[in-house]
């Protein structure tokens, strides 16, 4: 009996005994390192991608004061700055390394800069090297400081303006048809652009502008071009020949329509008087050019300003006494003879 009480009080006092310390927790450490996006890809020029990285700890929380460092494995396509904002300079790839402690991970970046190699071959077509202003062509900026060049906010380019910069050789539409957004093309008083005009401008669905004079062009203007909406044509000065266009009628919007000094044959259309938003319209120097004005004319009223079309034309102005009234109104009217006359 007394052996049995040793022994319960035994187990009493192992029952009562001091509890284990308890373990503690293993520091956090970087156990893993995320970027994203994963993948990338741009078709516009600089900067405006931003990677981020996290990095967890072996119970899957963010460890915000963990330094990462940033690296391009191509810093010709792709450079990254501390903070993971990256920026694309030409077509191509690039890996963006993030790296933490003995972590790192990878996105993927794939550039097809279109519009700007679009440019760049421009440039090269047009005997760039020789221009009289190229600034900042194919360089790493954005391509609105590259001279001539004027783009929206998102960086596509609008306007493409090269007037009196010495360009030469053949249109580049091939790479014209690349600048999609492009709404204006100033390739005037370069005096050795050739070739004819590529009936392909008329596939460039923004195009709303088109200047081309004072080079040497020849062929006729392109019925194609009718597919754009244009609200300015001028090719004034070159060697364009055949009758004035019937599709130009259909052109409502049109404001300026410059065709002088160059060979085009047969008289004025009637369907002048359709555009009614005319407002300059120059004709003269086309020694082929003749006939008596179109009565037509007076159907655009009061909207023309500036209508040149006598100067070495046989054009004639009709004795019509209500034309006669209309044409001495126009405010800049530099004509030739009456048909009368």
């Amino acid at each position: 009996m007394r052996n049995m009480m040793i022994w319960a009080a035994l187990i009493s006092l192992t029952a009562c005994g001091e509890k284990e310390t308890p373990v503690e927790p293993d520091p956090p450490r970087p156990t893993k390192l995320t970027v994203s996006p994963k993948t990338v890809e741009r078709t516009t020029f600089g900067g405006g991608i931003i990677i981020s990285a996290e990095v967890t700890d072996q119970y899957g929380e963010t460890m915000d004061s963990v330094p990462v460092t940033w690296l391009s494995t191509d810093t010709l396509v792709a450079t990254v700055d501390d903070h993971g904002l990256v920026f694309v300079w030409m077509t191509g790839t690039a890996d963006i390394v993030a790296g933490a402690s003995d972590l790192a991970d990878t996105a993927s970046i794939s550039a097809n800069l279109v519009q700007r190699d679009a440019l760049a071959a421009i440039y090269d077509s047009l005997d760039g090297p020789n221009w009289k202003e190229s600034d900042n062509w194919g360089t790493r900026t954005e391509l609105n400081t590259w001279f001539g060049v004027t783009t929206d906010r998102v960086g596509n380019p609008t306007k493409l303006i090269l007037l009196y910069n010495d360009l030469a050789g053949r249109i580049p539409v091939n790479e014209l048809l690349k600048l999609e957004h492009l709404k204006s093309l100033d390739f005037g008083f370069n005096f050795n652009i050739t070739g004819t005009i590529p009936p392909e401008l008329g596939d460039m669905k923004s195009l709303r502008r088109i200047s081309l004079h004072h080079n040497a062009l020849t062929g006729t203007i392109p019925e194609e071009l009718s597919k754009l909406d244009i609200d300015s044509m001028d090719v004034h000065h070159n060697q364009l020949s055949g009758p004035i266009p019937d599709w130009i009628g259909g052109e409502t919007n049109l404001g300026l329509l410059s065709l002088w000094g160059n060979d085009f044959t047969g008289g004025i259309p009637e369907w002048i008087g359709d555009l009614k938003n005319l407002w300059v319209l120059m004709v003269m120097r086309n020694p082929r050019l003749s006939g008596p004005l179109p009565l037509s004319l007076m159907d655009l009223g009061d909207s023309l300003w500036y209508f040149y079309w006598g100067e070495n034309t046989a054009l004639c102005s009709p004795a019509d006494e209500k034309f006669q009234e209309w044409i001495n109104n126009i405010p800049t009217n530099p004509g030739g003879p009456g048909c009368d006359s």
